[in-house]
């Protein structure tokens, strides 16, 4: 087994434990979660939740939509991991760019933030920016 099966294994496993921690945060059972699965015409039971928490089947994206509007949050709280484990890529994507923790991306936006803030300051003086 390559690092990047073992990598994908861990995010598979990573993505089981959030699945689980959001559904059993809203209150809900494997049963309710397969239901509303199977309301929206996928072949869920209560074993697949079990299965998919547990890392023993792949979440398919199509599944991903249908369980973050059943347990209405966005998609993207279902896929958010763990902290440090999201990087941004600022530049071009064909090039070898830097990967940037949470923390300096968003320090990134600050400044550019600043800098577009001076811009259209000095653009527009009469508008508040």
């Amino acid at each position: 087994m390559t690092g990047v099966d073992t990598q994908a294994e861990d995010r598979e496993a990573q993505l089981g434990r959030r699945l689980r921690e959001l559904r059993t945060g809203a209150g809900w059972s494997q049963e309710r979660l397969a239901e509303a699965m199977r309301a929206a015409g996928f072949g869920w039971r209560p074993n697949t939740v079990t299965k998919t928490e547990q890392a023993q089947r792949t979440l398919k994206a199509t599944e991903a939509a249908v369980v973050a509007q059943a347990l209405d949050i966005e998609v993207a709280a279902l896929l958010v991991i763990e902290p440090g484990a999201v990087h941004v890529r600022i530049g071009d994507p064909h090039q070898d760019p830097p990967v940037l923790t949470p923390e300096q991306a968003a320090a990134e936006v600050a400044r550019l933030r600043e800098r577009i803030e001076r811009v259209a300051a000095a653009l527009l003086p009469d508008e508040e920016v």
